[in-house]
């Protein structure tokens, strides 16, 4: 096999095992039954589903590195598609918590303070009925 070709048949089959364990970690998080009680009901589906994306990210990272070698051209930027959808659900998550920390100061509660600024937490006084 030339010297030339080598990559490339390093690329399809990375390529291929690549898109093994994304479809696998996209049918785990559909067709698992979820286990657990309460709070943590389903988790075995999250952890299986960013299990597999940690596998398929890595792999994307290799593809990446091994399209690098490669002459420019299509091939090439082709090369970059697993590991920028590999960072999409790490993406996901941190807008979410970023979202999360900053919704409290776009949109605050509704809750009340005394123009005081001392706000004590009290139950409220019982009328009488007599």
């Amino acid at each position: 096999m030339s010297e030339h070709r080598k990559p490339m048949v390093l690329l399809l089959v990375l390529g291929g095992l690549w898109i093994i364990a994304y479809l696998w970690s996209i049918s785990i998080l559909i067709w698992t039954e979820p286990t657990g009680d309460s709070f943590t009901r389903g988790l075995n589906r999250v952890a299986g589903f960013f299990g597999w994306q940690f596998g398929a990210a890595a792999l994307g990272l290799v593809i990446f590195l091994t399209g690098r070698r490669l002459a420019k051209g299509g091939l090439r930027w082709l090369s970059r598609v697993p590991l920028l959808l590999g960072a999409l659900p790490i993406l996901f998550v941190l807008g979410l918590l970023i979202y999360s920390w900053t919704i409290h100061w776009l949109n605050p509660p509704d809750y009340y303070v005394p123009p005081d600024g001392a706000a004590t937490i009290e139950a409220p006084a019982a009328t009488a009925t007599e």
